[in-house]
């Protein structure tokens, strides 16, 4: 049960926040670009948010009609769902997920709520559990000089209001 400042401030959370909530405070030493690869990945984890390792994708798992189809390959998009395995036991369940743009908007909103934290690596927004803020500084401040200026790690994204996606300095 959240406290009464912060019931009020965030309100409540959509299962699919909850479950990327879930994953980013259970595996604080990851973190997640807005990529589609990373999206899917969270997607896949926030099935099942509590197992040490990401679950596996099956074969063939894109749908045809929310994905791109080149050559043989399915392209991603963020109107893709996945099947992943929950991978217990010898014949683990398949699960579709939620969409990629499900878990595009559930980090979006954590970050925001400052639930979690969103900061920009490379000109691409990431996000973390507020504990990784130290390690990710920490390698960061270990590179040499010339990599430090190309990655341009902009250390808080602040969302200016309800609706913006942009990234103010």
């Amino acid at each position: 049960m959240p406290l009464i400042d912060r019931a009020l401030l965030e309100g409540p959370l959509s299962p699919a926040e909850r479950s990327v909530l879930d994953v980013v405070t259970s595996h604080s030493d990851y973190i997640w670009s807005d990529s589609l690869d990373d999206l899917c990945e969270m997607a896949r984890w926030a099935t099942y948010p509590r197992l040490p390792k990401c679950p596996t994708l099956c074969p063939a798992s894109l749908q045809k009609n929310q994905s791109i189809v080149k050559g043989d390959l399915f392209l991603y998009t963020l109107n893709s769902t996945v099947t992943c395995y929950s991978g217990g036991g010898k014949s683990p369940p398949p699960t579709e997920t939620y969409t990629l743009r499900t878990i595009s908007n559930a980090l979006n909103r954590l970050a925001r709520t400052k639930r979690i934290w969103a900061f920009e690596l490379h000109g691409r927004r990431h996000y973390g559990s507020k504990s990784a803020y130290d390690a990710v500084k920490r390698k960061y401040d270990e590179l040499p000089e010339e990599q430090r200026e190309e990655a341009n790690f902009i250390t808080e994204i602040t969302f200016t209001d309800k609706n913006a996606e942009g990234v103010s300095e």
